[in-house]
Formats: C-alpha cells, structure tokens, sequence
C-alpha cells in the first residue's frame, strides 16, 4: 500500500494545475448542459503540449475516472484544456 500523499486541484478554465512532476490519479468532471464535453490534460505548461489523457462525456453530468494502478504520470506538470466543461478536479500524487 502507498503512503504517498494525495492533493487535489479545481479548474473552471484552462490552465497549469500542477507544476513539476505528478501523477494523476483521478478526475471529477462537471458537464454544462449546453454541450459535450472534451477534456484534455497535458504533460507540460501549455495546451500545445502532449496529451496524456482525454476525457468525453455527455451535456449535463458528472464523470468520474479513478486511474488505475499508479496513476498517469505527467513529468512536466500538468495543464488542464476543460474544453465545454464547467469544472474540473483532479487528485494527484
């Protein structure tokens, strides 16, 4: 079993939601009602940086992904594109 602490981040709009190494570890996504919802994270700073993992789901709902295993590393930070979303949490390691 893992001791390593796990935090959590919230964004309404893209942008850096860790800086430095990280390991993502599950998301809670809350879908406006107006749309689809396509998120993206990025291993880096910016929304030109790679992306590790995307995320869909329908107009007016709430998704949520626990990662499995050690979670999704991101070495270079990670920087949110919430896309339709209303907001995005996340918990990181």
């Amino acid at each position: 079993m893992s001791t390593a602490d796990v935090k959590s981040a919230i964004a309404s709009a893209d942008g850096q939601m860790v800086s430095g190494p990280a390991r993502l570890k599950g998301v809670y996504m809350v879908a406006n009602a107006s749309a689809a919802n396509h998120v993206k994270f990025h291993n880096g700073t910016s929304g030109s940086d790679p992306v590790l993992l995307e995320l869909d789901t329908a107009h007016a709902t709430v998704a949520e992904l626990t990662v499995p295993g050690t979670g999704v590393l991101f070495d270079s930070g990670i920087y949110v594109d919430t896309g339709d979303a209303g907001t995005v949490t996340i918990f990181y390691g």
